[in-house]
């Protein structure tokens, strides 16, 4: 009885994997629209790559589930199968370098489809080395002559993760998230505090009227000055000595409210 399960579960993943494949082939006339927000040649490559992989996942439950299941039938089917499955993930390979080609003309959301397709491709790789190392195990004839598969760079990730997740030098079309804002102030402060160590050291052997003179110095650092440092008794003994009267509050006299009249 186990046996027959086996067998039954086998023709089962098969046939799930052909009537996918015969969606997908239905679907490639072009009489179905994308994903909104995925129209252009960008979007569609990577429908066609989420489609592909879902594909694939459905070829890698093919496999036999019970014991002794290694018979002439079985090594045959299996034998298409290791066929569909190198050419289906050589075209999910060949359409990812299609979209890396073309990520910094991608938006946010192409990015980020992007991102999700090659960490799937990654996890779909190190499947498929297991896989194939069972398919040698129970003697099907083409697993044994594949080349190695051909894996997604761990670097290609990071890289485009750092270009959703930071920012973008070359390009401004991707949106900016979480990790994209504190990238934006990490900068921000980077170029303020370069620009104040210019102001401060830039300044000797220069006329009054340079530029460097007029720069405005932005910070988000508190600063106190001097006027807020003296006491209501010094600002009036430094106004009856001549000091200047720009030292206290200018808005001062915006603030007396007249009595009301009844």
């Amino acid at each position: 009885h186990a046996r027959s399960w086996g067998y039954t579960a086998f023709v089962r993943a098969y046939f799930a994997f052909l009537d996918e494949k015969s969606c997908l082939l239905a679907i490639d006339d072009g009489s179905q629209s994308f994903q909104p927000g995925l129209n252009s040649v960008t979007g569609r490559v990577l429908t066609r790559l989420e489609r592909s992989q879902s594909l694939l996942d459905l070829l890698l439950q093919i496999k036999p589930y019970s014991d002794g299941m290694n018979v002439t039938l079985i090594l045959e089917a299996m034998d298409c199968v290791v066929i569909e499955i190198f050419d289906v993930y050589g075209g999910i390979c060949h359409g990812i370098a299609r979209v890396l080609v073309g990520i910094f003309n991608a938006n946010r959301q192409e990015a980020v489809g992007a991102l999700q397709i090659l960490r799937k491709a990654a996890s779909q790789g190190s499947r498929l080395s297991e896989y194939f190392e069972v398919c040698r195990e129970i003697g099907v004839l083409n697993a044994s002559e594949l080349p190695a598969i051909e894996q997604v760079p761990a670097d290609d990730i990071e890289d485009l993760e750092r270009l959703i997740y930071g920012v973008s030098v070359q390009k401004g079309v991707m949106g900016a998230g979480e990790g994209s804002c504190n990238g934006m102030v990490e900068e921000d402060e980077e170029e303020e505090e370069e620009e104040e160590e210019e102001e401060v050291g830039g300044g000797e052997g220069e006329g009054c009227g340079s530029l460097r003179d007029t720069t405005t110095i932005v910070t988000r650092n508190w600063v106190v000055f001097n006027d807020d440092l003296l006491t209501d008794n010094e600002r009036d003994n430094s106004k009856d000595h001549g000091g200047s009267a720009s030292m206290g509050d200018p808005f001062a006299a915006s603030l007396i409210i007249p009595p009301h009249v009844y």
